[in-house]
């Protein structure tokens, strides 16, 4: 949370709380709970983008897997 300003101003400006930021690990593991409806998550990497990438396909298998998420027409 410190390294990435995209996380820390808005916790300094009280618009996000840190417990609502998790790390990614916990996500593909299953212990974080998907959205209600209507609501979303947001991942923020820090580093390669390669490594955002690989972590982005992972999440969209275990979100297909799962049968969680919305589709989106791009």
């Amino acid at each position: 949370m410190e390294e990435s300003g995209d996380l820390s101003q808005p916790i300094k400006e009280g618009l996000l709380k840190p417990e609502q930021v998790h790390k990614i690990s916990t996500l593909l593991g299953g212990s974080v709970t998907p959205p209600y409806k209507g609501k979303s998550n947001f991942f923020k990497t820090v580093g390669m983008s390669l490594v955002g990438l690989t972590t982005a396909a992972a999440v969209y298998k275990n979100a297909k897997k799962r049968e969680i998420g919305q589709a989106i027409q791009g």
